[in-house]
């Protein structure tokens, strides 16, 4: 039985991961951003559960890789098209990573509540283009 629900799991899995890859693939340079604020609010979810557990590497690892998204949200900005929004979502991708930085440094919850509330104010912008 344990070999059956092997085999029928992994063609499960196989598709879930290739309907993954083609939403992104398909997905509007809009709809691509809301899924990053997404992914870095569900990074910043779990690192504040591993944070309530005294969990500090897993904590670390999880505001890191929420960091990594504003970073690489920051790079991909077109200071060409909308100067002004650029400048204006530098300063709060920033604002988020320096919050991030200092969670992880102090191990406190209240700067990573912070990011994750500016965070959110930015999904929900997004959500509504």
């Amino acid at each position: 039985v344990n070999r059956m629900l092997q085999l029928n799991t992994y063609p499960k899995a196989a598709a879930f991961e290739q309907y993954k890859q083609t939403s992104i693939l398909t997905a509007t340079p809009s709809k691509i951003i809301l899924m990053l604020y997404e992914g870095a609010l569900r990074f910043m979810t779990m690192a504040a559960g591993f944070l309530k557990q005294n969990k500090y590497k897993e904590f670390g690892d999880y505001t890191m890789k929420a960091q990594r998204i504003f970073v690489e949200l920051k790079k991909s900005l077109n200071y060409d098209h909308g100067r002004e929004m650029a400048l204006n979502l530098e300063q709060l991708y920033s604002y988020i990573d320096f919050q991030l930085s200092k969670a992880t440094i102090k191990k406190d919850e209240a700067p990573l509540q912070a990011a994750m509330k500016t965070a959110k104010i930015l999904k929900a912008g997004w959500e509504t283009i």
